[in-house]
């Protein structure tokens, strides 16, 4: 299982420049460790909250954060 969950809307198939997505962290994950958002640059549009939730029976914090993702510009 996966320390992160990414939510996409719906029918999305990957990531364009400017599309607005919902990631789930858990237990204490950053957003900077996500292989799939290594080639952006991405902007927290709305900080989400904290809760908590179950993984293998064990309850953990998850974070909530909406962030808009961006190309990253290109060095000439």
């Amino acid at each position: 299982m996966k320390d992160y969950v990414i939510h996409k809307s719906f029918g999305k198939v990957g990531f364009k420049n400017g599309d607005l997505i919902r990631v789930d962290l858990l237990d204490g994950f950053k957003i900077k460790n996500i292989p799939e958002l290594k080639n952006f640059n991405f902007y927290y549009e709305i900080k989400g909250h904290v809760d908590w939730a179950f993984r293998k029976g064990k309850k953990v914090e998850r974070k909530v954060r909406y962030v808009r993702v961006f190309n990253k510009k290109k060095n000439k």
